[in-house]
């Protein structure tokens, strides 16, 4: 059984009773978490004026599924001072996370990239199979990975860093990058 499954889709089987009849789980539409269980199935036998059902439990691992990273991500090439919201999803449903490479020609807010210097970055995008409970219900998705250009702003008002020591905060709703003592805002413009 793997997670997922609902217990009646597992066929039960070699089962013995003193009379003819069949088992049959108590909660066939029970969906469990990956782990161990002991499960309850009833017995029913076919002449039940003669005979009376019971019950017992029988031991039931529930294995880890697999999923996958989907990603049509058709990017080629931004410019510095450009956003970019990133849009993969697990077939587990869960949450996806993002790593850049290299760190400092870009940053990531959630979901949305903004390109802080030019140069050849991979995004990769990655899910551990662990739900926002803790459950780990999947196991981890293969990384997908793609490769964009982040290129000078061809206007010259794209923001241009060349320092790791570069932050970004948001006040007053605005998104502001902080390099040492200067403030810029995602045009470029130095803010006093």
């Amino acid at each position: 059984l793997t997670y997922g499954q609902t217990l009646g889709e597992v066929a039960l089987s070699d089962g013995e009773a003193s009379c003819a009849g069949h088992f049959e789980w108590v909660e066939p539409n029970a969906v469990q978490v990956a782990g161990d269980y002991w499960m309850e199935v009833a017995f029913i036998p076919e002449d039940t004026e003669a005979f009376e059902g019971d019950t017992c439990t029988v031991y039931v691992h529930i294995g880890m599924a697999t999923q996958e990273i989907v990603w049509d991500f058709k990017t080629s090439i931004i410019s510095v001072g450009d956003t970019l919201r990133l849009e993969a999803t697990a077939t587990s449903g869960y949450a996806v996370t993002y790593d850049l490479d290299p760190t400092d020609i870009a940053m990531l807010d959630g979901n949305t990239l903004t390109a802080v210097a030019a140069g050849t970055l991979t995004i990769t995008a990655q899910q551990d199979g662990v739900d926002e409970e803790g459950n780990q219900n999947y196991y981890a998705a293969a990384p997908v990975s793609y490769k964009i250009t982040i290129a000078e702003s061809s206007t010259g008002n794209g923001l241009v860093i060349t320092e790791v020591r570069a932050r970004k905060v948001v006040r007053n709703g605005e998104v502001l990058i902080i390099r040492g003592e200067e403030v810029y805002n995602l045009r470029g413009q130095r803010i006093e």
